[in-house]
């Protein structure tokens, strides 16, 4: 394939949604070949476009490194910039498709297995009861894989737990969804239900079930026993990778056990249950989606539910 000259013309850009999006794959796969698998075009169209887009621009994209093409500084500039036009672009169908209040089709939403049973679930029989033709599909995920399930368009929407400080989702934008408590639970007549309140010098004298090490959770634990002296003499016995899991283990007398959740809900039920607000704050809960797409209205009416009704069941057990 030639090299390729560019120029610093001042024409408009005249970029086509195909080359955009041949340009996105390129950038994601890092190979002219598997994108032109994924598109359908072959290989030399691929690069073709990619090559009239450095064109359109002036500026070289892709260098080869051995078989993969890799991003020039350029291109990871351009991959940031384009990315959201095209989601945006998208997502535009969707939304033509839903402006009949008579639309039935199916919306995509991934979420944790503690959400569903405490909170989720409510706000999505709520939401049938108003769009009894619109079904759901429902996936299982956490906050680690919650960002790729949206980007590649695997669910229209993720609902997690908020990524601590300092993250940064290229493809993904978060936005608020509800609080929720960090809470310390224990197994049905433990010493710890004899106490009004807990200090974390009462979490060293028992086995601990906890989130796994990579969660910003886990990292409000750690910090926690860090604070007051209990790195060492703490016993961390099982890490979860859930709230729904770690209440399991405390069930089966594996331990007490630290989970983001709800102080009323069925998940704590029947179990010995403080809160850790005091020592670790409140956990939020956040909407994911695709960075750059329109929100379609059923997809924004589905939100407010779910913001609606966990709202108004946190106000009922506050009073």
């Amino acid at each position: 394939m030639p090299a390729t000259e560019f120029s610093s013309g001042t024409s408009q850009l005249e970029l086509s949604t195909s080359q955009i999006r041949t340009f996105c794959t390129v950038f994601e796969l890092g190979s002219y070949s598997a994108a032109a698998r994924r598109i359908g075009l072959s290989t030399s169209a691929v690069w073709e476009q990619v090559k009239e887009i450095e064109r359109q621009y002036a500026t070289r994209l892709f260098v080869r490194q051995g078989r993969q093409v890799v991003a020039t500084s350029s291109g990871q500039r351009l991959d940031d910039l384009l990315r959201p036009l095209l989601a945006g672009l998208d997502s535009t169908r969707q939304i033509m498709h839903q402006q009949s209040e008579s639309w039935t089709g199916r919306v995509t939403i991934a979420t944790g297995v503690r959400m569903l049973i405490e909170e989720v679930g409510t706000a999505l029989r709520a939401f049938q009861r108003r769009h009894p033709d619109v079904s759901v599909c429902i996936h299982q995920s956490d906050s680690r894989d919650a960002e790729p399930l949206v980007a590649n368009g695997d669910v229209d929407m993720a609902l997690t737990l908020e990524p601590g400080p300092g993250y940064a989702g290229k493809a993904v934008t978060l936005e608020p969804a509800y609080d929720i408590d960090y809470l310390l639970i224990a197994p049905p007549r433990h010493p710890l239900g004899q106490k009004r309140r807990v200090h974390p010098a009462d979490l060293a004298k028992y086995p601990l079930v906890v989130p796994h090490q990579d969660t910003y959770s886990r990292h409000l634990v750690d910090q926690m026993l860090h604070q007051h002296g209990l790195t060492d003499s703490a016993r961390i016995v099982v890490e979860t990778a859930n709230s729904a899991f770690t209440a399991a283990c405390v069930r089966a007398g594996l331990g007490v056990g630290m989970i983001a959740g709800q102080a009323n809900g069925p998940l704590c039920k029947g179990l010995v249950v403080h809160s850790l607000a005091c020592w670790l704050g409140q956990a939020r809960i956040v909407f994911v989606r695709r960075r750059g797409a329109h929100l379609s209205p059923i997809l924004r009416q589905l939100s407010d539910t779910i913001r609606s009704v966990t709202t108004s069941s946190r106000d009922k057990s506050n009073r």
